[in-house]
């Protein structure tokens, strides 16, 4: 299996060596990766997130092209400049390189875990950084429920006001307070904690990308968020 033979090939050891078990079925896929379930030694429950071989050649090349179509279109195109199309694809381009190294995505799930390490609202996986490279991330596998799963968050009794009231607590936390937040978070990324449905809180995975502003786009966002708050929609 070639999933199998890149994480010997990564951490130096064989399957067998560092692992009780592991499920070659993907427990979840992606363009660029997929992930995979095992039980380390000491049996406790991981994830095992690999990219594809030879991904970075096809990304390279497919950026190549967009690049082409991102020149033709400005030349072609009367009203481009509205669109900018070459600064779209350079900061796409600058987004994608990124996720090709799972250390930038440990580093950022690490320090995300660090931010919210006392946190009732958000709980960030372990990184295991000693089987953790460049093309393989091990990390803590964690038990929640989609967010967009209601029935099931009915079921356990999840007090959903409190939930929605803590989605945005991390949102302003993680912008105003640290700076750092978590920039791709789509429902595949968030679940839904089952410890105190009374206290609800989220799980959060995939940090690969993140990001922060300036202090001039806090103060443009607080302003937007006053706004909101005190429906003056035309300050």
């Amino acid at each position: 299996m070639v999933v199998k033979k890149i994480v010997e090939k990564e951490l130096g050891k064989s399957i067998e060596e560092m692992f009780d078990d592991f499920d070659e079925t993907p427990l979840a896929a992606a363009s660029l990766a997929q992930v995979h379930s095992a039980k380390l030694k000491n049996g406790k429950s991981i994830v095992i997130k690999v990219l594809r071989p030879n991904i970075e050649k096809e990304v390279r090349k497919n950026l190549r092209l967009l690049k082409a179509a991102a020149k033709v279109f400005t030349y072609t195109y009367s009203e481009s400049h509205r669109i900018k199309p070459e600064e779209i694809v350079r900061d796409y381009e600058s987004t994608i390189l990124r996720e090709l190294d799972l250390r930038l995505e440990a580093a950022n799930t690490n320090l995300t875990r660090k931010n919210f390490s006392n946190s009732e609202e958000l709980y960030i996986p372990e990184v295991f950084w000693d089987m953790t490279t460049s093309k393989v991330i091990v990390l803590e596998r964690i038990d929640g429920m989609p967010c967009t799963d209601i029935k099931t968050i009915e079921e356990y009794g999840i007090d959903k006001k409190r939930l929605a009231e803590n989605g945005v607590l991390i949102f302003l936390n993680q912008v105003f307070r640290d700076n750092f937040f978590h920039a791709d978070m789509h429902p595949g990324n968030i679940f839904v904690s089952k410890i105190n449905p009374k206290m609800p809180g989220y799980i959060a995975i995939d940090c690969a990308i993140s990001g922060s502003l300036s202090n001039d786009e806090r103060y443009i966002l607080a302003r937007m968020l006053q706004a909101v708050i005190k429906q003056n929609y035309k300050s």
